[in-house]
């Protein structure tokens, strides 16, 4: 499988580089696309399905392009796989439950490929990605790899979308259903951090918001580690707004692995904390420090460890936190060219508001906050 990575800002400069594309008697099918909200993504789109290339796109809060961050572009990576080894579908959520929409998506999924892999991006504002995640892996074997995350907006929060050459999805989901007998798909997910200080269990609390540690507050508690913590009113409510990212939580998933779990606010009245994802009473965790330069380090070397098993690869897909961008600062594009450096081959990703994947060292597929999320696609020969 031929595979090329591209970055561009204008619609005349991605025609550009269709044709000059075309130009090399090369012939893509597919393309998988990252993109600020504010560029004209459907022109772009509609430039692909003149050309009967089939798309993948998502919003984003930023776009990786090889070893580059960029903000305000159209990134992604063009590639030859035959039309029979993918199907892309588009699913909108119609003010339901996000499992509703994932039954319709597993009910095509089954009927494509005895042996599929997913690739899933979700739009909307307040989407649920532990839902999404847990109604994937209720209906789906085990053995089905599933990678992706939910999409973002530069933090603008107004445009949040997934589109293909065909539809647009504010409010939904965009799949690439991948033949897993024809493509091999391997990745992982991992965060870097180092858990802080001793272990704690969550004694209450619903959905994404933890109101007791150990059974104290738990923002009495959080205030004891991080003490004056930086934050800004979020208008319109009690709460307080922190810095995405910067005092994550790392949480223990009995018997398999670890999850991580942004804090994003915090509510004084009932000294709760609340999160980017679920977590569950009874949970172990402990907190995290501000990221540093060895965090980075720990991410790199966990993807080396997977280079090891797989070996050259046609293309890596890297779905990382924009909370990371914001916490690492120039760390993060450290990390990204590290990254890359570990295949060097076409690659491309995106800021994303979750992220979807396996958890460290292990087949089993979670929702997590603040980590990168990395695929890899490799057609067999």
């Amino acid at each position: 499988m031929n595979v090329t990575s591209f970055s561009v800002t204008t619609t005349e400069a991605f025609n550009d580089f269709i044709i000059n594309e075309l130009s090399k008697d090369f012939h893509p099918t597919l393309c998988i696309a990252y993109t600020d909200s504010l560029l004209p993504y459907q022109a772009m789109a509609g430039i692909l399905d003149k050309h009967g290339i089939q798309l993948l796109g998502t919003t984003s809060a930023g776009e990786i392009s090889d070893d580059r961050v960029h903000s305000n572009s159209f990134s992604g990576l063009l590639m030859d796989i035959n039309p029979d080894y993918f199907k892309v579908i588009s699913v909108p959520f119609d003010d339901k439950p996000e499992s509703e929409a994932v039954e319709k998506v597993v009910a095509q999924v089954k009927q494509l490929f005895t042996n599929p892999g997913i690739l899933v991006y979700a739009s909307g504002i307040g989407t649920n990605g532990d839902s999404i995640v847990n109604s994937l892996k209720s209906h789906l074997h085990e053995s089905v790899g599933i990678f992706g995350g939910l999409a973002a907006d530069a933090f603008r929060n107004k445009n949040i979308s997934v589109f293909s050459t065909t539809s647009e999805e504010l409010d939904g989901l965009g799949i690439i259903v991948f033949d897993c007998d024809k493509i091999r798909m391997t990745g992982g997910t991992f965060s870097g951090w180092e858990g802080l200080g001793r272990v704690h269990r969550i004694t209450k609390a619903t959905g994404n918001v933890i109101y007791e540690i150990d059974d104290r507050p738990a923002l009495d508690l959080f205030m004891e580690y991080f003490g004056d913590i930086d934050h800004i009113k979020q208008e319109g409510s009690d709460n307080m707004f922190l810095i995405p990212g910067i005092y994550p939580l790392q949480v223990a998933e009995e018997g398999i692995s670890e999850y991580m779990r942004s804090v994003l606010l915090y509510d004084k009245q009932h000294k709760s904390l609340i999160l980017a994802g679920e977590v569950q009473i009874g949970q172990a965790f402990r907190f995290c420090p501000p990221p540093d330069f060895g965090t980075v380090d720990n991410t790199v070397k966990y993807f080396k460890k997977i280079e090891e098993k797989t070996g050259a690869v046609d293309c890596v897909i890297i779905n990382s936190c924009a909370g990371r961008n914001v916490a690492f600062g120039p760390m993060f594009k450290k990390e990204v060219k590290k990254i890359y450096d570990v295949w060097k081959s076409p690659t491309a990703g995106f800021l994303a508001l979750g992220e979807i994947g396996n958890l460290p060292n292990s087949k089993v597929c979670s929702f997590h906050n603040v980590s990168c999320s990395l695929l890899t696609l490799t057609e067999y020969v």
